[in-house]
């Protein structure tokens, strides 16, 4: 029996997730062409369910785009909404919280470019533009966004992808080249960013869902936290609050979340 060579050897996630950026901090179309044609070659890293077509879900994580806002000093909440009724729950949120409302613009979508199965299961997607509040500095707006994220989250109806004012989560229950077609933002000639995020998952410990698909609200996470329990009980000891309803990836980055709000670098 011949030995196993290196590149043999070598363990393999599932999992693909890849980060992009230009080094001078420049935004540019090309930068966004690189993120999805990144994503698009990690097809092989997910699965498809029965269908054929309905991926394990796929997401890029982006700085908010001009092409997207009018204004530095706007935000943007990207929502799945299951429940008409949660879109007042975050408009309060929102209010209680300080933050002024821009109005809700429902996201462009293309269905057929997605299986059969994730079509059935689709929400409605909106964005609710934010207005920054006067005197605000972004880390205070932020801190703000994050609040009011929670409470939103706490009535429920809703998926909230991201609620920033800094980034933007669009994902789908897809195949990784699958998502630009399904979004035509992500095409727009006049998007441009500095820098993306982008994941291609493949489902092991939870169900594939529209809400469980990456990149999350900081980040995308390749494989499993075996001891995700215990950190989970070791975070209830310290007297923190945590969404824990999703897969151990969602629980890492809710946890990131909590501590860089609270004042972590």
């Amino acid at each position: 029996m011949q030995p196993l060579e290196d590149s043999q050897r070598r363990e393999r996630d599932a999992c693909g997730i890849g980060f992009l950026a230009d080094a001078s901090g420049r935004a540019s179309r090309t930068i966004v062409d690189g993120v999805l044609e990144g994503l698009a070659r990690m097809r092989h890293r997910g699965a498809v369910a029965a269908d054929h077509r309905t991926g394990d879900g796929a997401g890029v994580l982006l700085p908010l785009p001009r092409a997207l806002i009018p204004a530095s000093w706007c935000g943007l909440a990207m929502v799945f909404l299951r429940d008409e009724s949660a879109r007042t729950a975050i408009e309060d949120a929102c209010a209680a919280e300080g933050i002024g409302l821009g109005g809700w613009r429902d996201v462009p979508v293309v269905p057929s470019a997605l299986g059969e199965q994730a079509r059935a299961t689709m929400p409605r997607i909106e964005q609710l533009a934010l207005l920054q509040p006067l005197g605000d500095t972004l880390d205070e707006a932020e801190g703000r966004a994050y609040r009011a994220r929670r409470r939103a989250v706490a009535v429920g109806g809703a998926y909230i992808a991201s609620l920033s004012f800094r980034t933007v989560t669009y994902k789908a229950l897809c195949a990784a080249d699958q998502l630009a077609a399904f979004y035509p933002d992500l095409t727009d000639s006049n998007l441009a960013v500095p820098f993306g995020i982008f994941h291609q998952r493949f489902s092991t410990n939870t169900a594939p869902s529209w809400e469980r698909a990456q990149p999350f609200r900081l980040l995308c996470h390749n494989g499993e936290i075996n001891s995700i329990d215990g950190n989970v009980a070791w975070m209830r000891a310290r007297g923190h609050e945590l969404e824990e309803d999703g897969s151990d990836s969602t629980l890492l980055d809710n946890a990131l979340e909590l501590l860089v709000r609270g004042g972590r670098d």
